[in-house]
């Protein structure tokens, strides 16, 4: 049996961006401002083990049973360490259904609450597929909140919506990092509700150095699955981005999103929306579900994307193009403003699908890599690493703010900083990348789609 990889990042610390573009004519510059990431003023820790007890203290001596227990009693500046073990769903909570971890307590702006697993990937979320919808739950105003380095698996809703982590409105600041994610919403259901890894419609969110896999319902014949209706197709995704500005995604490695998208961006306006240096591979391939991001505005009320950047990501594996653009609503069409698409690679497709009610004016795309294979080491095993004669390499847009890359080695390792969620270490095998890349040219994206459908659209 051939043996997956399976990509480790180490512990560290990172800083919420916030990302603006400038566009005059057909030139876009992105500024990203970092600011220091979950700052503490010397709060408590609370410890949580499987063998600890809910009326312990939480010391490490004597740690809480549940992570619930902690985030009850948590203030600004609290540290919840949890460590090795299974986590299930321990009973009614401040959440609606069964939630593994209600946060509804939160921390300040400089004196954040942060959940950490003790070892990365140690502490264990089990939703006991679906016996549990959702791993973390932020609600009732919590803000100024990370989650780090948990593992969340099993977690499912046949009757609702279920995820790994959910960031609803009415609480902003929040900081998702390096967790894994997978295997959520393994069950048959009917249901129009998706099954998500992440899901935000908070604002002011970093969602980082995630790995991301293997989201979505199961298809007709999975395990003896009848659905009586085809939202298998499209419901469930990696990052469902509902609503919120100031929204980052970067650095993660997103695949196998089959039944739905690995980022759906739906169906509110939004602003400083960036989407960063992502590895997103075997996506979605049902018969007119395009992409790996998509992007859509509902039937009423149009959808605004503004002063935004898709920049420096590798889409592999695509179903015709890695962004599908279009909306359900011909009058109110999606629209754009200052929104810049660059210097992403698609293996196999184009880089972008536009239907009909697009309006383009505002959206400008350059150096772009379609149909163009970024040389994985072993895609086939999920190992999405770059070979030394990648054409990512160095070939990235310059964002300042993004230091690291998923395995937290330092960006830039050469002149350039590289395309995709892994910065390639060697720097002597640079040269001949340069010369690969001399052989390669960007693609004119304009004609990736019919141009009367996006007038104003610029290389």
């Amino acid at each position: 049996m051939r043996r997956l990889f399976v990509p480790l990042a180490p512990q560290r610390f990172f800083s919420v961006c916030k990302c603006v573009a400038l566009v005059f004519g057909i030139a876009c510059l992105a500024i990203i401002g970092a600011v220091p990431g979950a700052p503490q003023r010397g709060g408590a820790t609370y410890h949580v083990s499987p063998t600890g007890s809910d009326s312990n203290p939480g010391s490490e001596a004597r740690p809480f049973r549940t992570i619930q227990k902690a985030a009850d009693s948590v203030k600004p500046g609290d540290t919840v360490l949890v460590g090795d073990g299974v986590y299930a769903y321990s009973g009614p909570n401040d959440c609606h259904g069964k939630v593994v971890v209600c946060v509804s307590r939160g921390g300040a702006p400089d004196n954040w609450v942060v959940f950490r697993s003790k070892n990365k990937w140690g502490a264990k979320i089990d939703g006991g597929e679906g016996k549990a919808g959702a791993g973390f739950v932020a609600q009732g105003g919590a803000s100024y909140v990370r989650i780090q380095d948990f593992e969340m698996t099993g977690l499912a809703n046949a009757n609702g919506s279920a995820g790994g982590i959910d960031l609803f409105d009415g609480g902003s600041h929040f900081q998702v990092i390096g967790n894994r994610i997978h295997n959520i919403g393994r069950v048959c259901t009917n249901t129009s509700n998706g099954q998500n890894g992440v899901f935000i419609e908070a604002d002011n969110v970093l969602v980082e150095a995630n790995l991301i896999h293997d989201v979505g319902r199961l298809a007709p014949g999975q395990q003896g699955c009848r659905p009586s209706n085809e939202y298998w197709k499209n419901h469930d995704h990696g990052v469902y981005h509902d609503r919120g500005d100031h929204v980052t995604i970067r650095n993660n490695v997103i695949y196998n999103i089959k039944q739905g998208w690995a980022i759906q961006v739906w169906p509110k306006s939004r602003a400083h929306m960036n989407i960063l240096n992502n590895t997103i591979a075997f996506g979605n391939q049902h018969n007119g579900k395009l992409g790996a991001i998509v992007m859509w505005a509902p039937s009423s009320g149009g959808m605004k994307v503004s002063d935004s950047t898709i920049a420096n990501n590798i889409f592999y594996g695509v179903n015709t193009a890695a962004i599908w653009m279009g909306g359900d609503g011909g009058e109110e069409p999606m629209r754009f403003a200052n929104v810049r698409i660059s210097n992403n690679i698609i293996s196999n497709g184009v880089l972008l699908r536009a239907e009909e009610n697009i309006s383009a004016s505002g959206l400008i795309l350059a150096d772009n890599l379609e149909k163009t294979d970024p040389k994985f080491a072993d895609p086939a095993a999920f190992d999405f690493h770059l070979r030394s004669d990648s054409p990512a390499i160095d070939a990235g847009l310059a964002l300042p703010g993004v230091a690291t890359d998923y395995d937290g080695r330092v960006r830039p390792q050469g002149g350039r900083v590289d395309i995709g969620a892994y910065e390639y270490a060697d720097s002597s095998s640079r040269t001949s990348r340069l010369r690969a890349k001399s052989e390669t040219k960007p693609s004119d994206s304009n004609k990736a789609v019919n141009p009367n459908r996006l007038k104003g659209a610029n290389q």
